[in-house]
């Protein structure tokens, strides 16, 4: 009896030394599988990605691989700003949009915006207006009775919640156009606006305007007084761009230094850095 005791166990403890070798054998080389089978999906997923991306260059009729501005109009027609042209495609094929009779309508074309029936053009040589169901361009005294011209370069074109159109230039301050109106309102330095340099223009959701600028820092915009007032002052950074989150939270991009988040109750700039544990992570 106590020798088939002893077999027994010996027979149990030898299947669970088997059972156990076995047991790593199969999770060691799961594992390295399941190592060998990521690896393969890395490599094989970015190529099935990439073939559904579609490359447009010169060689499908694009006059130049620089784009400045994209845009989307209400018949689903993609715009193409680049330093070549305008451009459009319909799905089926790019078409370059030129007039060498209208001055204001440069080759380098730095944002697009539709509104209505027309299509704002801002380039190196000013503002320029395609009327799409006629296609023909015409200057800003096409649609409303006036005699300004913008003709230094326009940077960046804003459409609010009003109807309004912002026309930031890069010499000539600030323009507001009110189609419905029919007239437009000129923000030059140094009475009504702190710089005739304005990179770009912004909307909050409170309906504030924004205006970033070459050499005055963040202005806003005061609907009352008609006048715009330095909100950051910034003689030696330039503001490129204004944008706000969904926590309603001021980001702007500056020449040279880098992002940066607007602190509105101490009116100054806060450098965004990994190290910041205050900004970051950025908001969903």
């Amino acid at each position: 009896t106590i020798s088939n005791i002893s077999i027994s166990v010996f027979f149990y403890i030898f299947a669970d030394i088997i059972q156990q070798i076995t047991y790593q054998y199969f999770m060691k080389n799961y594992i390295r599988y399941n190592v060998i089978i990521l690896i393969i999906l890395q490599c094989i997923l970015p190529l099935y990605a990439y073939k559904n991306i579609s490359y447009y260059t010169i060689d499908d009729g694009l006059y130049s691989n620089a784009v400045y501005s994209i845009t989307q109009d209400s018949k689903k027609r993609m715009w193409f700003g680049t330093i070549d042209g305008l451009h459009s495609f319909d799905g089926n094929r790019i078409k370059v949009w030129r007039n060498s009779s209208i001055s204001t309508l440069g080759s380098n074309i730095y944002t697009v915006v539709e509104d209505s029936c027309f299509l704002y053009i801002g380039s190196d040589k000013g503002l320029s207006v395609l009327n799409m169901k006629t296609e023909e361009f015409m200057k800003l005294n096409g649609i409303i009775d006036t005699s300004i011209e913008i003709h230094t370069s326009v940077s960046h074109i804003m459409k609010d919640s009003k109807g309004r159109v912002w026309i930031s230039t890069m010499g000539q301050g600030l323009f507001c156009l009110n189609p419905k109106m029919k007239d437009i309102d000129h923000y030059m330095a140094p009475t009504v606006i702190q710089s005739d340099y304005i990179y770009y223009t912004l909307e909050d959701s409170d309906g504030n305007i924004w205006a970033t600028t070459k050499d005055a820092g963040i202005l806003c915009y005061s609907d009352n007084k008609k006048t715009f007032k330095t909100f950051i002052h910034l003689s030696d950074n330039a503001i490129l761009t204004i944008f706000e989150d969904s926590r309603k939270r001021l980001w702007v991009g500056g020449f040279t230094t880098g992002l940066s988040l607007v602190d509105k109750k101490q009116k100054t700039l806060k450098s965004v850095h990994k190290s910041d544990k205050s900004v970051l992570p950025l908001p969903a």
